[in-house]
């Protein structure tokens, strides 16, 4: 793995936890570039956000600034909580 690569995976994977992003069930991973975030995401506990899929767009518009990253592929599947 690319020096690159791995100090952006650490950058992509504190990105969603500062925004309240629970990634147990997930893998997050950069290759040559480009961030792909794999499996099921939910909102951390004792987190309220409306909507976790509009929470994770807006990480990825935060991701996509860094000079290490050029693009961000979601590919997983959004648990909401609906009983707060």
């Amino acid at each position: 793995m690319d020096i690159n690569d791995r100090r952006a995976t650490k950058y992509a994977r504190s990105c969603f936890i500062k925004r309240g992003i629970d990634l147990q069930m997930a893998d997050v991973r950069v290759q040559h570039g480009v961030c792909f975030v794999r499996g099921c995401i939910q909102a951390a506990a004792k987190v309220s956000m409306k909507s976790v899929e509009h929470e994770a767009y807006l990480v990825t518009q935060i991701i996509r600034r860094s000079p290490d990253i050029k693009e961000c592929v979601l590919e997983c599947t959004y648990k909401e909580q609906w009983f707060n």
